[in-house]
Protein backbone atom coordinates (compact mmCIF):
# COMPACT_ATOMS: atom_id res chain seq x y z
CA UNK A 1 0.00 0.00 0.00
CA UNK A 2 2.81 2.41 0.88
CA UNK A 3 4.59 1.70 -2.43
CA UNK A 4 1.36 2.37 -4.35
CA UNK A 5 0.91 5.70 -2.56
CA UNK A 6 4.50 6.72 -3.33
CA UNK A 7 4.12 5.68 -6.97
CA UNK A 8 0.89 7.63 -7.38
CA UNK A 9 2.45 10.68 -5.71
CA UNK A 10 5.50 10.45 -8.00
CA UNK A 11 3.31 10.11 -11.09
CA UNK A 12 1.27 13.11 -9.97
CA UNK A 13 4.39 15.25 -9.60
CA UNK A 14 5.73 14.14 -13.00
CA UNK A 15 2.38 14.79 -14.69
CA UNK A 16 2.10 18.24 -13.09
CA UNK A 17 5.60 19.13 -14.30
CA UNK A 18 4.77 17.92 -17.81
CA UNK A 19 1.53 19.90 -17.95
CA UNK A 20 3.23 23.05 -16.67
CA UNK A 21 5.93 22.68 -19.32
CA UNK A 22 3.36 22.10 -22.08
CA UNK A 23 1.37 25.16 -20.99
CA UNK A 24 4.55 27.23 -20.94
CA UNK A 25 5.44 26.06 -24.47
CA UNK A 26 1.92 26.89 -25.67
CA UNK A 27 2.10 30.35 -24.12
CA UNK A 28 5.52 31.02 -25.68
CA UNK A 29 4.28 29.81 -29.08
CA UNK A 30 1.18 32.01 -28.84
CA UNK A 31 3.30 35.04 -27.90
CA UNK A 32 5.59 34.42 -30.87
CA UNK A 33 2.58 33.99 -33.19
CA UNK A 34 1.12 37.29 -32.01
CA UNK A 35 4.44 39.05 -32.64
CA UNK A 36 4.74 37.57 -36.13
CA UNK A 37 1.17 38.68 -36.91
CA UNK A 38 2.20 42.29 -36.30
CA UNK A 39 4.93 41.96 -38.95
CA UNK A 40 2.75 40.67 -41.79
CA UNK A 41 0.50 43.01 -43.75
CA UNK A 42 -2.94 41.74 -44.64
CA UNK A 43 -3.34 41.09 -48.36
CA UNK A 44 -6.93 42.36 -48.11
CA UNK A 45 -6.06 45.73 -46.62
CA UNK A 46 -2.55 46.80 -47.53
CA UNK A 47 -2.01 49.15 -44.60
CA UNK A 48 -3.03 46.88 -41.75
CA UNK A 49 -1.12 43.98 -40.18
CA UNK A 50 -2.96 40.69 -39.94
CA UNK A 51 -2.92 41.09 -36.15
CA UNK A 52 -5.42 43.95 -36.56
CA UNK A 53 -7.39 42.60 -39.51
CA UNK A 54 -10.45 40.39 -39.06
CA UNK A 55 -10.94 39.04 -42.57
CA UNK A 56 -11.20 35.37 -43.42
CA UNK A 57 -7.85 35.57 -45.20
CA UNK A 58 -6.15 37.12 -42.16
CA UNK A 59 -7.68 34.37 -39.99
CA UNK A 60 -6.29 31.71 -42.30
CA UNK A 61 -2.86 33.33 -42.20
CA UNK A 62 -2.96 33.39 -38.39
CA UNK A 63 -3.76 29.67 -38.39
CA UNK A 64 -0.92 28.97 -40.79
CA UNK A 65 1.52 30.86 -38.56
CA UNK A 66 0.54 28.67 -35.61
CA UNK A 67 0.91 25.50 -37.68
CA UNK A 68 4.35 26.59 -38.85
CA UNK A 69 5.44 27.32 -35.27
CA UNK A 70 4.05 23.97 -34.14
CA UNK A 71 6.10 22.23 -36.84
CA UNK A 72 9.26 23.88 -35.51
CA UNK A 73 9.73 26.74 -37.95
CA UNK A 74 11.29 29.92 -36.59
CA UNK A 75 10.21 33.52 -37.05
CA UNK A 76 12.48 34.25 -40.00
CA UNK A 77 11.51 31.03 -41.76
CA UNK A 78 7.85 31.96 -41.42
CA UNK A 79 8.42 35.51 -42.65
CA UNK A 80 10.39 34.17 -45.63
CA UNK A 81 7.73 31.58 -46.53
Amino acid sequence: MKTTTITIATLTVVLAAFLTSAQSDDAARETEAAQIETLLISPCYWRQPISDHQSETAGQMKGEIRQMLESGMGRQEILDA
